[in-house]
């Protein structure tokens, strides 16, 4: 019982970290896909811990074949997501096709292993893994083609395709890890990854009558992948984005400053809510985000290079026109990565550009300043500068001084 019970530690893992998570605050894609990856891990291992369990009688059968039509769907979309969050871990830009396209494979074997499943009807099944199981090969007596599909889809080709997606991961993972060898947390992230992979490639391979048969190995086997599972996750929730793509480090800093509080201190002064873009000196060097991937990206570079806030009949109908979009979607942005609304970012933009022309020139007129930074009046300007610092511009610049 407590060998049974062990198989089950790498899910409790993922459930565990799982729950920590949900309280946490929204950190992006990256956190999106980790959610997901740490779901899709939980529900492998739960199935896996079955498969590999010492199970005897008809009724542990029963479960076993539905819990088989879950892992048809589940164990193939393990490795694609998992890939995904690597990427996204990496400051690498994807397009949401790009994970559907990846999990064709598993929703096609998912679907062919469920209408064989409907077909045959669960106590067929039941019988023909029994028979298996016992024989250790297909049993002579289920010698008719529903049972051949079966037996082609929920293993042959079930084994084929994922072996294949294992041993891509597996290449992608060495890839990333020498690529990646400066970036000490990812790197050691990927080899936990790689090291689960290998463990869980060993147990397919011993297969699950030999492990039945030595249950302290597979107790063993359990607690190494929760130990690694502990770490990875311990390691995929401080990942930062690699520091080489220039592109990362204008969006991380920029997500940083935008999901931080705004706290009116002197020091954030010269600290503006969007990252200020800095053209290249030649032509050669491109160290700015171009061609803009995804509405937060697009949304990010639009704001820091060109600056429409600056203009007082700024409309939120204006932004969407030029990024290509509609409010819905703008609204959807500002609620889930910027915790506030269009109308108040642009506030924010604006306070933070009154700020560095107040610091550049102190003899300017609040009416200069209030029109530079793109309010439609100094009295608008003062309303909104005292509403966000608690003081007014003059009294703010005393203070700096």
């Amino acid at each position: 019982m407590l060998n049974f019970a062990a198989l089950f530690l790498p899910c409790f893992v993922c459930l565990i970290w799982g729950g920590m998570l949900v309280s946490t605050p929204h950190k992006g894609t990256a956190r999106n896909l980790y959610m997901i990856l740490l779901l899709i891990s939980a529900v492998y291992f739960f199935v896996d811990a079955f498969y590999v369990g010492q199970i005897e009688d008809a009724s542990d059968y029963s479960l076993l074949v539905r819990l088989d039509a879950v892992s048809q769907f589940v164990t193939m979309a393990l490795v694609p997501f998992m890939v995904l969050y690597i990427i996204v871990a990496q400051g690498k830009v994807f397009s949401w096709p790009v994970t559907y396209l990846s999990m064709i494979p598993c929703i096609c074997q998912g679907v062919a292993s469920c209408v064989i499943y409907m077909i045959l009807g669960n106590a067929n099944a039941v019988a023909f893994l029994q028979a298996f199981d016992v024989m250790g090969a297909f049993p002579p007596e289920f010698d008719i083609p529903i049972y051949h599909a079966y037996y082609a889809i929920n293993h042959t080709i079930y084994n084929v395709v994922l072996a294949v997606e294992v041993l891509g991961g597996m290449g992608y993972l060495i890839y990333v890890f020498l690529r990646q060898k400066d970036n000490k947390e990812l790197s050691s992230f990927v080899l936990l990854m790689f090291i689960l992979l290998a463990i869980s490639v060993f147990r397919i391979l011993l297969g699950r009558q030999f492990l039945k048969s030595h249950a302290g190995l597979s107790s063993v086997l359990s607690a190494l992948m929760a130990l690694d599972m502990f770490f990875a996750c311990h390691i995929a929730v401080g990942l930062r984005a690699v520091e080489g793509d220039k592109r990362a480090i204008l969006l991380s800093d920029a997500l940083a400053k935008i999901n931080s509080p705004f706290v009116p201190d002197k020091d954030d002064a010269d600290q503006p809510v969007v990252v200020e873009y800095v053209a290249p000196r030649t032509p050669a060097v491109n160290l700015t985000p171009t061609k803009p991937k995804n509405l937060l990206e697009s949304f990010i570079v639009y704001m820091a290079k060109e600056r429409p806030y600056l203009d007082p009949e700024l409309t939120v109908q204006e932004v969407c026109e030029e990024l290509h979009t509609n409010r819905t979607y703008i609204s959807e942005l500002m609620s889930e990565n910027f915790k506030m609304s269009f109308r108040d970012y642009i506030g924010l933009l604006r306070i933070s550009a009154a700020k560095r022309l107040l610091r550049e020139d102190s003899s300017r007129t609040l009416e200069d300043i209030a029109a530079d930074s793109g309010f439609a009046s100094s009295s608008q300007f003062v309303k909104k500068f005292k509403e966000l610092t608690g003081t007014t511009p003059r009294a703010w610049l005393a203070d700096q001084q």
